[in-house]
């Protein structure tokens, strides 16, 4: 029976004192520390993959990162209804602003979110923010999320990170959020997933990233090819990175 063979891990770069990175990998939750790179083998039919970076400074940011894992941990659904989903992303923002609620001192903090459920027929993607999924076929990458950044201007249109336009949390006060959430067909035996932190996108072109998964067949290997890669360009942000592939 074909199952998805996962790699992640979570690091602190070169610049931050803290970890505000959390990640999911099917019911385990990472936060606030150095891991990996870990594998792991999930059903190839009930998977679920998601990174979240927290904003906020220090451990508020890592706090609301962890909330939101946890709370769609939660109430994960077990299909691949993307109204399933969009509820259970609105239900994390939820649960951040109660955080601050019950700790004042945390108001503001926020976190973006990107993420995969694997159903039998489909995946289910969805972000908030600016971490992203991919999905790496023939050679190439498709990002199948949407960056929510402003882009600069000029010749050189270029997103501006750290510049968010949506996050779950993230205000004084509760603001209503739009989670971009779609489906993509089931991986071949030659694909990947890809999902990570912009301390990857931010410090690695995406060609070189695609050519890096295209040429280690060994997870555990390539992610953390990955991350030397973003530690050698400067590491300014925390980095978090999943890759995952189906076996026969």
């Amino acid at each position: 029976m074909p199952s998805l063979e996962v790699a992640a891990l979570t690091n602190v770069g070169l610049v931050r004192k803290i970890n505000e990175d959390a990640i999911l990998i099917g019911e385990e939750l990472i936060s606030e520390r150095e891991y990996g790179p870990e594998r792991f083998t999930l059903p190839d039919h009930k998977s679920l993959l998601i990174v979240a970076d927290g904003m906020g400074g220090h451990r508020d940011g890592a706090l609301a990162s962890r909330t939101a894992l946890s709370a769609i941990l939660q109430i994960s659904p077990s299909g691949t209804e993307l109204w399933e989903w969009e509820n259970a992303i609105h239900f994390a923002n939820d649960a951040i602003y109660s955080a601050m609620d019950c700790a004042p001192s945390s108001r503001g903090m926020g976190t973006t979110i990107a993420g995969i459920a694997v159903g039998k027929k489909d995946i289910v993607h969805f972000n908030v923010g600016d971490s992203r999924v991919y999905r790496h076929s023939r050679g190439g990458l498709i990002r199948l999320s949407h960056d929510d950044v402003p882009l600069g201007t000029g010749l050189k249109t270029k997103r501006l990170s750290h510049q968010i336009t949506q996050s779950l949390g993230g205000r004084a006060a509760r603001v209503a959020i739009r989670p971009h959430v779609g489906t993509t067909s089931t991986l071949d035996l030659e694909e990947a997933l890809l999902i990570c932190s912009d301390g990857l996108t931010d410090m690695v072109e995406e060609k070189v990233v695609s050519s890096t998964i295209e040429e280690e067949p060994k997870l555990e290997r390539c992610v953390r090819r990955l991350l030397r890669l973003a530690l050698d360009a400067g590491g300014r942000d925390n980095i978090s990175i999943i890759v995952a592939r189906l076996t026969a």
